[in-house]
């Protein structure tokens, strides 16, 4: 029996490895046909280009248990009929070319396979082999609801449960940990490979100057914000673009007081610099920089907007604005502000800081709008429990979404 194990694999992680492995084992496979995407529909454009893609998966595979191929098969499909090539479409010319097989997919993918297109062609070409994903719906359910469904008249034998369960390790939450230079659970063979190619490096000029204008801490904090909302955009499915979801994350606290107290990002030299109200060339930020928030805790997320814009270059204005209202919140919100306050709040290393966070985080993954609100209500309590006096902004944000006078 063959296995066939498609995805993106931008990049392959080892879960996908585990799950092959599993899959092997548990099914008696004699081979395994590795099966990566050429131009993924249901994603955004590839971080790595396919051949490198293929090239890692090659290595990866090279010691696996049985005969592992990697098939280039998507891009052929590109190359003949053009546009996005389907599942509905590649296993028949897969099973035409290696004979019968079992289709491999993780708990998240069973459990969207409603919207895949022509899912009931994709069951009757070849039997589904599906693995659990933790923080995903259980497959059994996912099977029952199936086959009361789309798949009712389909033998309940097309879709074999796996005894393996897999982690919540995502591909894209790997690949922002990559572009945040943080270390990312992916296979030896592949860190070499994108080490020797600098592959993941194009956010790297941004975070090398980052980490010279903000402390250590800081930075840390900086990095586990963007991989935080990166998470949290997949996980709650809000559909914001990935990159700007990053780099929000990334430089949110560019404004912070930093190195010995003194802001390091501004001035004319662009590396000393004073006041983070004025800085030493005082006309970026006239009229940026309330003046109610001067000297206070909420002055950097002003100031961060501006010198992302001056020092980094950032003129997407759902970016800034993502910035100017981190700390406070604000009425009427985006969707990318409101993602970007919340990620700040319940970055997994706030849990050194506050003893709900945690509580706050998982919130917020199982319903956001809800887990939004609930760290701004937390916020609140906590600014009124220390005797601080709120911020003109986060009493508006309260009455907005709280009803809170």
């Amino acid at each position: 029996m063959i296995g066939i194990l498609g995805g993106a694999f931008d990049p392959v992680h080892n879960e996908h490895i585990e799950l092959a492995r599993a899959a092997a084992k548990e099914l008696k496979l004699d081979a395994l046909l590795v099966v990566p995407t050429f131009f993924p529909p249901h994603k955004n454009v590839a971080e790595l280009e396919f051949a490198d893609r293929a090239e890692i998966l090659r290595r990866v595979f090279a010691d696996f248990p049985v005969a592992v191929t990697v098939s280039d098969e998507e891009k052929i499909y590109f190359e003949e009929c053009g546009g996005y090539c389907y599942t509905a479409e590649i296993l028949p010319r897969l099973k035409k070319k290696y004979g019968d097989a079992v289709y491999i997919i993780g708990g998240d993918s069973f459990a969207q396979l409603e919207s895949w297109m022509r899912p009931r062609d994709i069951i009757e070409c070849a039997p589904v082999a599906v693995a659990a994903r933790g923080g995903y719906e259980n497959p059994r359910e996912v099977k029952k609801r199936l086959f009361e469904g789309i798949f009712k008249g389909v033998p309940h034998g097309r879709v074999k449960l796996l005894r393996f369960a897999g982690t919540d390790t995502s591909s894209m939450v790997t690949r922002a940990r990559l572009l945040a230079n943080l270390p990312a659970d992916i296979p030896e063979a592949a860190a070499r490979y994108i080490a020797e190619r600098g592959l993941f490096s194009r956010y790297k000029p941004i975070c090398d100057k980052l980490k010279t204008m903000i402390t250590a801490e800081r930075y840390k904090h900086s990095l586990s914000v963007a991989v935080t909302a990166v998470e949290i955009n997949m996980k709650c499915k809000l559909k914001q673009d990935f990159d700007k979801t990053l780099l929000a994350g990334l430089l949110h606290d560019c404004g912070k007081n930093s190195v010995n107290g003194v802001n390091t990002a501004i001035g004319a030299d662009g590396v000393s610099g004073a006041n983070t109200a004025i800085g030493a060339d005082g006309d970026w930020f006239a009229g940026r920089v309330p003046l109610d928030a001067v000297g206070t805790k909420t002055e950097h997320q002003f100031t961060g907007a501006v010198i992302a814009e001056e020092i980094f270059g950032v003129t997407d204005k759902e970016i800034l604005n993502a910035i100017r209202t981190h700390t406070t919140g604000a009425p009427d919100m985006t969707l990318l502000q409101r993602l970007m306050y919340t990620a700040d709040a319940v970055e997994p290393l706030r849990d050194l800081e506050f003893a709900d966070t945690a509580d706050l985080r998982r919130s917020v993954f199982a319903d956001f709008e809800g887990g939004f609100r609930a760290t701004l209500k937390y916020t609140l309590d906590s600014l009124i429990a220390r005797g601080i006096k709120i911020y003109p902004l986060t009493a508006d944000a309260a009455r907005y979404y709280l009803g809170a006078e």
